[in-house]
């Protein structure tokens, strides 16, 4: 049996073109991809897994399916991994394997967008910590980007337990000023969140 094959992770870059690219996994295992903003999904797709972008992949799929994922497509994760970094490892290598779709007159409606019902009740909580946990763990601050603090920061203002995750978004969506820049903003939260989980900063729940 080949050993897995090791990918690096997209660029430290929340506007990386690859994380808007929409991917359609066929039924016999094949990506297609749309690199552009246009395009349409064409009905030999009928029934397929489609993914409008990266953000739609790490938030609809779940942590087993990922795992699923990595050992169909020979993804060597980390020992030491989270969802959202494995989403970006797996991203890329179907982004790797992908063919590049022919423009369609057909609407998306043939293939089958994975549902967000499961992301209602989600809710994030910072994590609070004292003596010397709080001494390691603020030693990562040095190692934060400015926008990834500002997202914390965000999160710190509501002085809540458990923040809901529709309340959080409005909130760095209307204050995107913030963030410096003209990527969408909730994006840009998404792509530092699994940092910020890991460092045991936000708790996601």
């Amino acid at each position: 049996m080949p050993k897995p094959k090791k990918v690096k992770p997209l660029a430290e870059n929340a506007s990386n073109p690859k994380l808007h690219w929409k991917l359609v996994i066929t039924k016999t295992g094949n990506v297609v991809a749309w690199k552009g903003t246009s395009g349409e999904i064409g009905p030999e797709y009928k029934g397929c897994l489609f993914y409008p972008s990266w953000t739609v992949f790490e938030e609809t799929t779940a942590a087993q399916e990922m795992k699923d994922l990595a050992i169909k497509y020979k993804v060597q994760l980390p020992s030491k991994c989270t969802k959202i970094d494995a989403s970006i490892f797996i991203w890329e290598e179907l982004c790797s394997r992908a063919t590049e779709a022919v423009a369609s007159s057909y609407t998306s409606s043939s293939a089958t967008t994975p549902s967000r019902k499961k992301l209602s009740n989600r809710m994030y909580e910072v994590v609070h910590m004292t003596g010397q946990d709080e001494i390691d763990r603020s030693r990562s601050l040095a190692s934060m980007t400015p926008q990834a603090k500002v997202c914390l920061e965000m999160l710190k203002e509501f002085n809540m337990d458990k923040v809901p995750e529709s309340l959080f978004k409005e909130k760095i969506i209307e204050q995107a000023h913030r963030l410096n820049t003209r990527q969408d903003p909730w994006r840009i939260f998404q792509y530092y969140r699994g940092n910020l989980i890991r460092d045991k900063w936000i708790r996601l729940i």
